[in-house]
């Protein structure tokens, strides 16, 4: 019986690397089959020669009744099945910015009414929260979707969009966006996926809006940055997103989170960057004036 192998899940036999799939009119009378007693076993044997051996794989069709829904997929609806995503927060990557708080999961009704007494479960919605500074990962989890209208009928498409936010609870400045399309297939009543390798940010550049003119005795001020989504409006973005450093010139500093103080007459080189480092920064040159 070395390498035999059996997938609840999958309803599969590994023998090998040879498959034994159940046949699907054999489900069928599973799942109609009416209840018996647990002493009415009934016992489907299969063979398969594997390396000049004879192995027998022996399968419980019967005591329906006692096993449940928590039995094997050959018990389940086909019409229904479950979807898991993944998130992977990022300390400091690029598909989710890193001051994203929160995610909105927007799983779309796959139309056509085919819900049980003929309706659909609408479009479902989950928020998540980031809960902590270094990466993690959450699992959110969408059950009963519908596989199909019946087993003769094809499979379904569902649309997934999952939206970033900067605050918590789906508030604030949307940053990033991930869509998905997927269709179960046969023998599959799960599926999976992270949605990271799917995320696009919405900022795309950044601008310095000044002031480019300052008095050495007015003292100390906040400079003005801005992120750009991809239709050059302004994101309203935290102050953790953006970042500020000197890069040429000494008549001032500059804080990170872009407090300028100017020290002597002269000009200034500052650049603005993002806190993630993947868009182009900016860079702007600040006069000092008496």
């Amino acid at each position: 019986m070395k390498n035999l192998q059996f997938s609840c899940l999958d309803n599969d036999f590994a023998l090998n690397g040879h498959l034994l799939q159940l046949k699907r009119r054999t489900l069928a009378k599973v799942r109609t089959a009416k209840p018996r007693r647990a002493s009415s076993v009934k016992i489907v044997t299969m063979k398969s020669a594997v390396m000049g051996r004879t192995v027998m794989v022996s399968v419980l069709l019967a005591g329906v009744a006692l096993m449940g829904a928590s039995g094997c997929n050959a018990l389940r609806d086909d019409r229904y099945g479950a979807l898991m995503v993944n998130i992977d927060w990022p300390e400091e990557t690029r598909g989710i910015p890193s001051y994203a708080r929160s995610a909105r999961i927007i799983l779309q009704d796959p139309g056509g009414g085919f819900g049980y007494g003929g309706n659909g479960y609408g479009d479902r919605v989950q928020i998540v929260n980031r809960n902590r500074s270094s990466a993690y990962k959450d699992e959110i989890r969408f059950d009963n979707l519908i596989r199909r209208y019946d087993e003769d009928y094809p499979f379904f498409d569902h649309y997934i969009e999952v939206i970033f936010y900067t605050g918590t609870g789906g508030s604030g400045t949307v940053v990033a966006t991930a869509p998905y399309t997927f269709r179960y297939r046969e023998f599959n009543w799960n599926h999976s996926l992270n949605v990271s390798s799917y995320t696009a940010a919405e900022i795309v550049s950044l601008r310095v809006d000044g002031p480019f003119t300052v008095t050495l005795a007015g003292g100390a001020r906040s400079l003005i940055g801005t992120g750009l989504d991809r239709f050059n409006r302004n994101l309203a973005l935290p102050p953790r997103a953006l970042r500020w450093e000197v890069v040429g010139g000494d008549a001032g500093t500059i804080t990170t989170d872009g407090v300028f103080t100017p020290v002597r007459q002269g000009s200034v080189q500052v650049r603005l960057f993002e806190a993630d480092g993947s868009v182009e920064p900016a860079v702007a040159t600040i006069n000092v004036v008496p």
